[in-house]
């Protein structure tokens, strides 16, 4: 398990959360354990000699296919839960200011219709924070509509996603620097065990061979 444990001490290492405690790495030590475990069996079955080599190797397979149930069993309520998590903080961060007027929303739609998505984008990106609230209320009130694109005439959302997610974060970002750290440092956490568990079951099964 010499990956695993190396990527294990890299994290314990260069350990930089600011808004959760070390202890968070704790769990990923469950799976060293697993892991460990596994070897160890697997040196007793090397080391029998009363097992043909038939046998050797059925039981290494059945140590290994029980050291990777184990490890999924380890693995997936803790991602459940660090996905829970990350939807509770995120809901957290996101921005519950006052919504634009219904009046400023609609006269806004009919701005935005009458223009190309580049120039949208154009508008959007020079806009002030308000100003993109209200550009977003509109957007969001009619979806996808059909619009003159460089493919043609399209059903295409008046607002680029992705660019309005990207606002969306940093103008929270901007209102609660802690709140977007700490949902940054748990996506990372998640990720942490997620590659834990890759290496996990890649050295139990490159145990199972002899």
């Amino acid at each position: 398990m010499k990956n695993l444990r190396l990527v294990l001490d890299t994290y314990i290492r260069n350990f930089r959360f600011t808004q959760w405690p070390m202890t968070v790495l704790n769990p990923l030590e469950d799976a060293a354990g697993i892991v460990e475990n596994f070897f160890k069996q697997k040196a007793s079955i090397d080391a029998d000699h009363n097992l043909t080599r038939e046998g050797k190797a059925a039981a290494r397979a059945q140590a290994g296919k029980a050291a990777m149930e184990a490890i999924s069993k380890w693995h997936t309520p803790r991602v459940a839960g660090l996905d829970a998590d990350l939807g509770v903080h995120r809901a957290a961060l996101l921005p519950t200011g006052p919504i634009p007027e219904a009046g400023a929303v609609t006269f806004m739609l009919g701005v935005l219709q009458r223009h190309t998505p580049q120039e949208i984008a154009i508008f959007y990106s020079s806009a002030t924070d308000a100003e993109r609230l209200v550009m977003e209320a509109a957007a969001a009130s009619v979806g996808r509509v059909p619009m003159k694109t460089a493919n043609g005439l399209e059903g295409t959302p008046l607002l680029d996603p992705e660019r309005v997610n990207d606002s969306v974060i940093a103008r929270a970002t901007a209102k609660n620097p802690a709140g977007a750290k700490k949902l940054e440092e748990l996506t990372e956490l998640r990720a942490m065990h997620v590659t834990v568990a890759g290496l996990a079951i890649a050295e139990v099964r490159e145990g199972v061979t002899p």
